[in-house]
């Protein structure tokens, strides 16, 4: 039971170079990046991506609290919510690594899809316990 943790530093080229402060996209591109690192970490995971199915994510929202500039560290905690069947949330918290300082929030709901039928599909059972493992506690 948990969260995930994925931490990057910010790079020149996600930065505005005259003023420094990180492009607000950025934060929704980290989302795919921390999303696909987790889900990559399952020993299984290339093997549940040979299925006929594909991921479709689609980010729900971020909320820009603060600045972080190049060179930062960002650890991004990730857990999951609103889990069912057919589909998941992945709620994201980005720290300022340095000074804890939580500096966004963001959410992006996971499905799955069937190849063939072009139809949603549940979620694989392997990515489902994986949720769970993660799912937030009810406050």
């Amino acid at each position: 039971m948990g969260e995930f943790v994925y931490e990057h530093i910010v790079m020149l080229n996600e930065t505005n170079a005259m003023a420094g402060v990180v492009y607000f996209s950025n934060f929704v591109k980290w989302q795919g990046m921390a999303r696909e690192f987790i889900l990559s970490q399952h020993p299984k995971f290339k093997e549940i991506m040979s299925r006929p199915i594909e991921m479709i994510t689609q980010s729900c929202s971020v909320n820009y609290l603060g600045h972080l500039y190049f060179g930062d560290k960002i650890q991004i905690k990730v857990t999951a919510k609103r889990i069912l069947p057919a589909s998941f949330v992945m709620a994201f918290r980005y720290f300022n690594k340095d000074t804890s300082k939580l500096v966004a929030t963001g959410e992006q709901k996971v499905a799955f899809a069937n190849i063939q039928t072009r139809e949603l599909c549940k979620v694989p059972e392997e990515i489902y316990q994986l949720a769970k493992s993660i799912e937030e506690s009810e406050k």
